[in-house]
């Protein structure tokens, strides 16, 4: 539980063992003179000698905060109400410290209180006070409930809470195509309102994709009660790597939610009966991926065997299904490719890599790292 104490008793308190050692000599003090005479007195001393047992039990279940609150371990409330008594009536304290129950979202406000008068006479009045309370960013919503009983305005702050709204896109299908390729591609944006009414959903990094998003965006169903909210949007003609940057904004918090396409020249892999090809594009399969570390599953008998890429690539290292280094049994070819049937074709410089002599592999998965 927490604990927020009068920053008076929070300043004693902060040094721990010796502060609680000023308060419990004080309380001897104030007592000593009767503890051989009147009983009642001697009553209060014993007590006062009592609390300094056990204010250092409490103070081994503590923890002091720069906010001014004090973390209190393995002790109940009803314990710490019972110390807060004894501390004020045996040390002379001039203000309870506040002590909240252990709800989430609860933040006392404290108000400081005029000062104690001397016996018998009455203390001083606690200044005026304005209260401004007012979250930042990702801290709670404050509202303000105000109750008139017998003529005095009473307000009572509530705090709830602040949930962000969600956001996520998500590309359809296949992220990634052949550089040439023109693609449709469809992007669902999956949204949930938080506390706040969301104000914008857009696009930051395609004003065309932007426009599309506005097309299709249902600010009303969005901020309604079936949650979460479907948007879905189509991009036609895509021919290059893109990442969609999508921000939903509720006038207090934006987030971001991305997603990307990609576009790479096709690797290309297989077996042939003579040691070049006649077009290699054709003749060969193609694996559409970045450049990374890749594996081919090669099958055939007596064939050539080969694997090729965009020259940029650079050279490679080839291993077999056990792990044993073979590019000893490769022959490195650089021939020119061009692409046939697609939107935009090209032609690339490639580094062929093809056994040496003629071979058999059956179904094997040769790996090829950079």
């Amino acid at each position: 539980m927490v604990v927020m104490l009068d920053p008076r008793l929070k300043d004693r308190l902060a040094q721990g063992y010796a502060k609680i050692g000023d308060i419990t000599y004080k309380i001897a003090l104030n007592l000593k003179r009767g503890k051989d005479h009147i009983p009642a007195q001697r009553a209060l001393y014993e007590q006062g000698i009592k609390m300094n047992v056990l204010l250092k039990v409490l103070f081994r279940h503590i923890k002091f905060n720069d906010d001014g609150t004090i973390v209190l371990y393995r002790i109940t409330e009803e314990q710490v109400n019972k110390l807060v008594r004894c501390l004020v009536e045996l040390g002379e304290l001039d203000q309870y410290p506040i002590v909240p129950t252990a709800l989430p979202n609860v933040k006392p406000i404290l108000v400081t209180t005029g000062e104690q008068g001397e016996p018998g006479q009455d203390g001083q009045d606690g200044s005026d006070a304005n209260i401004i309370v007012e979250p930042e960013i990702g801290e709670d919503q404050i509202s303000v409930n105000s109750v008139v009983i017998d003529g005095v305005r009473h307000d009572r702050i509530k705090f709830t809470a602040y949930v962000a709204a969600k956001l996520t896109a998500a590309i359809q299908g296949s992220k990634v195509f052949e550089i040439g390729t023109n693609n449709n591609i469809t992007i669902n944006l999956t949204s949930t309102k938080g506390t706040k009414t969301v104000l914008t959903l857009i696009c930051s990094t395609d004003s065309d994709v932007n426009l599309l998003v506005q097309a299709a965006l249902n600010l009303t169903a969005i901020n309604g009660l079936s949650q979460p909210v479907l948007t879905q949007i189509t991009v036609n003609g895509q021919t290059n790597t893109e990442t969609f940057n999508f921000q939903i904004f509720d006038g207090k918090t934006v987030v971001n939610s991305s997603d990307s396409v990609s576009f790479f020249y096709t690797y290309l892999y297989g077996t042939g009966d003579t040691p070049t090809l006649a077009n290699y594009y054709t003749m060969l399969t193609k694996l559409i991926a970045g450049k990374a570390d890749r594996s081919f599953l090669l099958n055939g008998s007596n064939k050539y065997f080969f694997i090729g890429f965009d020259q940029g690539y650079g050279p490679v290292t080839i291993f077999d299904q056990n792990g044993f280094d073979k590019t000893a049994d490769f022959t490195l070819l650089t021939v020119s490719v061009t692409s046939t049937g697609l939107a935009s074709n090209y032609t690339r410089t490639y580094r062929i890599y093809r056994t040496t002599l003629k071979t058999t592999i059956i179904n094997a998965l040769y790996t090829i790292k950079f």
